[in-house]
């Protein structure tokens, strides 16, 4: 769609505004020096998604954006979804809380306007006023059951505008919707290459295992066969490992291979099966990535 070049404060808002946004959300000001104006994100969603879009957002802040889809499925009845992803150690006391409670909403008095129609005046478009201000009533009708009060159509900042206004006595409604949270855990590898053992076993496993397949480990894990990860594909997949032990593939390792496939893949730390043998008996050793000097 063809945009205004040139956007303002008077139409997508400021930092100041952003700031007193957050605040009346959380009841006191937060970390954030210069948030961005929901009204600006909204904007930009508006103008670059379908309604069924998601929204990926890797820098998320305060959550600006996840408020900005929130606000605009309710107001044109989409279906966007968002992914933000923050590293820093506010993503849950602010970023997700703030996502939280515009969904359910939060203790608040007083007045929210927010622009429900915004028609840009033109010497084009001017001389359809009349279809403009129907369509401008069109939709302040359509909306009025969203808001505590709807504006007449009115010209101002050179725009045909309706405003919404919501008179919140204790709390601000919430836009509804709803978010999962999730905490990455421990890298699988460190700085060097190596398996980051503090990831733990079972995503070590999971990771070798679909690294081979691309397929997710599912099979429980028996302790008669506990290095055995599965079968896949005619292939027999094993992972030798314990801990706290180097691993060494021999003809006395406690693999208890009882699958019959006709290709066997194991992993260990060291392996000392002949050549011969292991072709014979269709095996192939792959060494465990992880630094073996601290054993």
């Amino acid at each position: 769609m063809n945009i205004w070049t040139w956007w303002d404060n008077k139409s997508v808002g400021h930092t100041q505004e952003a700031t007193q946004e957050i605040g009346k959300i959380f009841g006191k000001a937060t970390i954030f020096d210069y948030p961005k104006p929901t009204r600006l994100v909204e904007r930009i969603v508006q103008i670059a998604t379908k309604k069924n879009s998601i929204i990926l957002d890797s820098f998320a802040g305060s959550g600006t954006t996840a408020h900005a889809v929130l606000d605009l499925n309710k107001k044109d009845g989409g279906n966007r979804k968002f992914i933000l992803i923050e590293m820093m150690d506010y993503a849950d006391t602010i970023t997700a809380e703030r996502v939280k409670r515009v969904i359910t909403g939060y203790p608040y008095k007083g007045e929210k306007k927010e622009e429900i129609y915004s028609k840009k005046l033109t010497t084009k478009n001017i001389v359809n006023g009349d279809k403009l201000l129907a369509e401008a009533q069109a939709k302040a009708e359509a909306e009025a059951h969203n808001y505590t009060k709807v504006s007449k159509p009115k010209i101002q900042d050179d725009c045909l505008k309706v405003i919404g206004t919501i008179v919140a006595e204790e709390q601000m409604p919430g836009l509804g919707g709803a978010f999962d949270y999730y905490e990455l855990g421990p890298t699988l590898f460190d700085e060097d290459g190596f398996l980051n053992e503090e990831a733990g076993e079972d995503a070590i496993r999971e990771y070798v295992y679909y690294s081979e397949t691309r397929q997710h480990l599912t099979r429980q894990r028996e302790e008669s066969s506990k290095y055995l990860l599965d079968t896949f594909g005619s292939t027999a997949y094993y992972f030798y490992y314990e801990p706290h032990t180097m691993t060494v593939l021999d003809s006395k390792s406690p693999l208890h291979i009882k699958e019959k496939a006709d290709l066997y893949i194991i992993y260990a730390d060291v392996c000392y099966l002949p050549d011969d043998y292991m072709q014979k008996h269709h095996i192939i050793f792959k060494k465990i990535p992880r630094d073996i000097r601290k054993f």
